[in-house]
């Protein structure tokens, strides 16, 4: 009987080469998938942010049905007289607009943008509605929604819902808090228009100021356009629905480039200034 030859079989593997290419290959998808995962991610962080801007906004709008129809306050505090502002800070004298309609929401995190850059005020026992207070995520059109009463600094009135009369085209809310401290840095609760420091200067508002290279809030009165490649924020308006925008479109109405001096920004166009469209800066 005769046997079989049997041949051993030739093992079969990668050359060299093809490994390198195959390793090119994924090299090459990495370096283009990866970045569409970094905008899909932050798309998500963006959407996350405007559906938390509408729950401020609903909240401010349930505190408006149970406050005669006002607006809360940016902030309001127990003080000696007029002009004292001794109990800045101080609590439980001082509460913002964030601990006022806070009993609508009984949600801290959703005061906060997950692209905000927390300072460390907000780690452990720290994160509470004081402290949220102080710093949120976005800030109060304070300048024109919530006006001084008889010219104290110090002392704030919410703007009745009946005196806006555009409230689809006038900012509520605009993200706020970018690179703010818990050393000492400028309350993140409010942020200033465009012209915020002409309106001052002309006895119009009360404020810090407003955009402009030189602006004490930063070029953006305090808006921190963080989304998109930093190229724009989300605001809500008065009448509570909220979009993205981009920073120009923030400003518009205005002469506002980040290159001139807040002192500089006027408003140019009522018809599409955002922040003051029912009483025209006066």
């Amino acid at each position: 009987m005769s046997s079989s030859t049997v041949r051993p079989s030739k093992n079969s593997a990668f050359t060299l080469i093809e490994l390198l290419v195959v390793i090119a290959i994924i090299a090459i998808l990495a370096a283009i998938l990866f970045p569409v995962f970094a905008q899909a991610r932050e798309k998500a962080r963006q959407t996350t942010c405007l559906s938390n801007n509408k729950e401020s906004a609903l909240a401010m709008l349930m505190y408006v049905q149970d406050y005669d129809e006002d607006l809360a306050p940016c902030w309001n505090m127990n003080q000696a007289g007029p002009g004292d502002c001794s109990n800045w800070f101080n609590w439980p004298m001082w509460h913002s607009w964030v601990e006022l309609v806070y009993p609508y929401t009984k949600n801290l995190p959703m005061f906060q943008c997950p692209d905000n850059n927390l300072p460390p005020i907000w780690s452990g026992q720290f994160f509470n509605v004081r402290n949220v207070g102080f710093w949120p995520g976005m800030g109060l059109n304070y300048q024109y929604l919530s006006p001084t009463n008889g010219g104290d600094w110090c002392d704030r009135v919410g703007k009745n819902d009946s005196g806006i009369n555009s409230p689809a085209a006038t900012v509520l809310f605009a993200e706020a808090g970018e690179g703010e401290n818990s050393g000492g840095g400028i309350v993140s609760c409010v942020i200033d228009p465009p012209d915020g420091a002409t309106a001052s200067s002309a006895g119009r508002t009360e404020g810090w100021g407003g955009w402009g290279i030189d602006g004490v809030l930063g070029p953006h009165g305090g808006v921190s356009p963080r989304h998109s490649g930093k190229s724009g924020g989300n605001l809500a308006l008065c009448d509570g629905h909220v979009k993205f925008y981009q920073t120009n479109a923030i400003a518009q109405g205005t002469n506002w480039v980040p290159t001139i001096s807040q002192s500089a920004v006027v408003i140019k166009d009522y018809s599409t200034y955002l922040w003051d469209t029912d009483d025209m800066g006066h």
